[in-house]
């Protein structure tokens, strides 16, 4: 019972502007084939994105996977949100409020925007669910209604030109299939079925399921009411046919019951949407904002940046632009088939094999940019072709950027280190090397060395370093990892005096995870980096191997710099940046 009640949130919440609007217009233009086109697409994208993360979901936490994926792209699920809203009200404004002739529609818009983020933020996600299933049950209740008691569903006619559907059709099946990868909406019940042991598949299973029969409630609607409604009464600015109104105009000229039905229909369903984005949005802000050490946010106050309202007003202030320069949905249509495309089909894919990451360069960038441009150059000029092409050119990054392999805690691994000359080893034994007189025997540097990028230093794990069992006990790890740390600088700034130097270094935060046990006479290996920096952090990451060359542990450490006089937070001082640049 828990998944289908899941399941009615998640279909209820993916019924958006795309959903209510866009396939009318679908079905306006070309019948059962336009609906069936739209809807079947759309309904498996939740049960394929269900699928693969209750796939993931069994050996891994999903909170874990996307709060990394969140902190590499934060603008991009930002963005996707945000237009996602936009888009939305936007439908909600043009198509629904408009032909009613409500004054002013905008307030109006904004008025039930308002309402469904007031009650995302008093319910929760929890509460929310369960109102999500009263909020289905009445507004499927309103559309039967309707429906049952309309006149005859008259054959579908097409209004369309096939040529241009036939073009416009792979574009939006990709589209529409990787829909859920980047909306939050969607991720933040995916972590909670998991959390609270719901069955993360089954449920978005149902969820497209009851999605499906939405789309077919809401396009037998369209093909009832709209029978003796002409395409010319539909064209907009551009010259193209835009139905998506369609149901209201045709209803508002009755008016009565009919139509404060189809009002129930709509409004339940679009405060689903928003709603959800703000419970979404109240998760995602403060998770991400807390993982950034970006020094300019750290500058902005924190309340600020974790609250809802900027990206509600973002969503707003483009909603209300696009409908006054005339825009159409289909433009939100088109971002949404091209230039999202190449970073969900990614994501998707690293998703569904958790050993890898893929290695996201310009080159998606430009990828989905280059899709976004054709796409719009072969819809306003006709040319089917290429919005063909455009689907094309957005997956293309699938098969380009490069992957890395991930270790368990979703971080890339690094190869282990080089042996030197002398080290062929067996376990934890060096073999005995023969020197022939005049050989140079290559020393490891006591003080560590330089690998690449990493430096490293070895030492003997001996007695004093074990617990009862034999186990090297964990807090040597730490120390070790920091003694490699102090090399490091010292091996970087060998004239740093602590007595005369005008600022201090602090351990900002420190995390290891503990892979496998090391234990007496063994020989570690520690490595160390510098992962990131910014104006004021650095971030290094570590490894410890073992003489098997077998991971041992992993983790990183973020530093800060103060003034020794007041220990205030300064930047970081160019002496350190000449130093250490040429090891990032």
């Amino acid at each position: 019972m828990n998944s289908v009640v899941w399941g009615a949130s998640v279909a209820l919440s993916w019924m958006w502007g795309l959903g209510l609007f866009f396939s009318v217009h679908f079905t306006f233009l070309y019948g059962w084939t336009g609906l069936l086109s739209f809807a079947i697409p759309n309904a498996l994208s939740l049960v394929v994105f269900g699928w693969i993360a209750g796939r993931s979901s069994r050996n891994a936490s999903l909170k874990t996977w996307i709060e990394s994926a969140f902190a590499r792209h934060a603008g991009l699920f930002s963005l996707y949100q945000i237009a996602a809203v936009a888009l939305t009200l936007f439908a909600l404004i043009s198509y629904f409020l408009v032909p009613l002739a409500s004054t002013p529609a905008v307030f109006m818009a904004l008025s039930i925007l308002a309402i469904g983020v007031f009650t995302g933020e008093l319910a929760g996600i929890g509460r929310l669910v369960k109102l999500h299933a009263v909020y289905l049950a009445a507004a499927v209740a309103a559309a039967v209604v309707l429906v049952a008691n309309g006149p005859a569903i008259a054959p579908a006619t097409q209004a369309g030109d096939l040529p241009f559907f036939a073009g416009l059709l792979f574009p939006m099946i990709v589209g529409l299939l990787l829909g859920p990868a980047y909306d939050i909406q969607q991720w933040q019940r995916a972590v909670e079925m998991q959390k609270r042991k719901v069955p993360v598949a089954r449920s978005f299973a149902f969820g497209g399921v009851i999605f499906f029969c939405l789309l077919m409630l809401n396009g037998a609607l369209a093909l009832q009411v709209t029978g003796g409604l002409e395409a010319g009464a539909f064209i907009g600015r551009d010259g193209f046919v835009h139905a998506q109104s369609a149901i209201t105009q045709a209803l508002s000229q009755g008016g009565g019951l009919p139509l404060f039905l189809y009002c129930v229909w709509v409004l339940l369903c679009l405060l689903a949407t928003f709603d959800s984005a703000q419970s979404a949005l109240s998760w995602f802000l403060p998770t991400v904002i807390n993982a950034n050490d970006n020094p300019l946010l750290r500058m902005m106050p924190q309340a600020l940046l974790k609250s809802t309202l900027p990206a509600f007003v973002l969503a707003s202030g483009a909603a209300v632009l696009v409908w006054s320069v005339g825009g159409h949905l289909e433009y939100f249509m088109i971002v949404y088939a091209t230039l999202f495309v190449p970073y969900s089909a990614i994501l998707l894919r690293d998703l569904w094999d958790g050993s890898k990451r893929t290695e996201i360069t310009t080159t998606t960038l430009f990828a989905g940019l280059a899709s976004l441009l054709v796409m719009s150059s072969g819809y306003l000029n006709d040319i089917p072709l290429l919005m063909t092409v455009a689907g094309l050119i957005a997956l293309s990054p699938l098969f380009i950027e490069r992957r890395r392999a991930l270790s368990e805690n979703g971080e890339e691994i690094v190869s282990a280190p080089k042996l030197d000359a002398m080290e062929m080893m067996e376990g934890s034994h060096k073999e005995q090397v023969i020197l022939q007189p005049r050989d140079i025997l290559p020393a490891f540097d006591p003080d560590g060395r330089f690998d690449g990028k990493w430096f490293e230093i070895r030492l003997t794990a001996t007695y004093s370093d074990t617990n009862s069992v034999g186990n090297v006990y964990f807090a040597n790890y730490v120390s070790w990892v920091g003694k490699a740390r102090e090399l490091f600088f010292r091996r970087c700034m060998p004239n740093f005096d602590l007595k005369q130097t005008p600022f201090y270094i602090l351990t900002r935060s420190f995390n290891h995870k503990f892979i496998r046990e090391a234990r007496e006479f063994e020989e570690i290996i520690v490595r160390l980096r510098i992962k990131t920096y910014n104006r004021k952090f650095v971030k290094l990451e570590h490894q410890l191997f073992n003489s098997a060359r077998e991971l041992l542990g992993e983790g990183e450490q973020s530093l800060m710099f103060v003034t020794t006089d007041n220990y205030s937070l300064t930047d970081i001082p160019s002496d350190v940046v000449v130093a250490f640049t040429p090891h990032v």
